[in-house]
């Protein structure tokens, strides 16, 4: 759903009578039955959603679902409000996962640099000792933070 429709929403609801809305029943003098959808306030006065059954007219004619189609638009009255809130509601979570998410990426990366710098460390001062072989594979976190830490005191030493 983009912006502009729940722009354009907001504005429908906005601008319609205030709920909530209820469903009642209004029989008419020919036989037809009528339901209307109605601020609970006016249910004996303004109405406004009128759903006519059709039923003491023609029979071709009955809207075997007025009833139900009086409650939707009553229900919606409410509703569709809700379902806007909860829809931004959710949408600003989302913004806040995808910044948060983006954090976490940036401390990966960091984190990867970091172990490579010290692999690279630990690499170099195993070779300066004139060993053979790659200890980059046998080495945890801890180790190589240490392994850094005495890379640096070493190079500080010779400078």
């Amino acid at each position: 759903m983009t912006n502009d429709r729940i722009k354009e929403l907001r504005a429908l609801c906005e601008a319609a009578t205030p709920g909530p809305w209820v469903v009642t029943r209004h029989n008419w003098e020919c036989g037809s039955i009528n339901w209307l959808a109605a601020n609970d306030r006016d249910v004996d006065g303004n109405f406004y959603a009128h759903i006519q059954d059709g039923a003491g007219g023609d029979p071709g004619e009955r809207n075997p679902r007025a009833k139900q189609d009086a409650a939707f638009i009553a229900a919606a009255r409410t509703a569709l409000p809700e379902a806007l809130d909860e829809v931004e509601r959710l949408r600003g979570y989302n913004e806040h996962a995808d910044w948060r998410i983006g954090q976490l990426e940036d401390e990966r990366d960091d984190a990867r640099l970091e172990r490579d710098e010290a692999r690279r460390l630990a690499v170099q001062v195993y070779d300066d000792q004139d060993h053979e072989g790659d200890v980059t594979g046998c080495l945890d976190r801890e180790d190589i933070r240490a392994i850094a830490a005495e890379v640096e005191a070493y190079r500080g030493a010779l400078s």
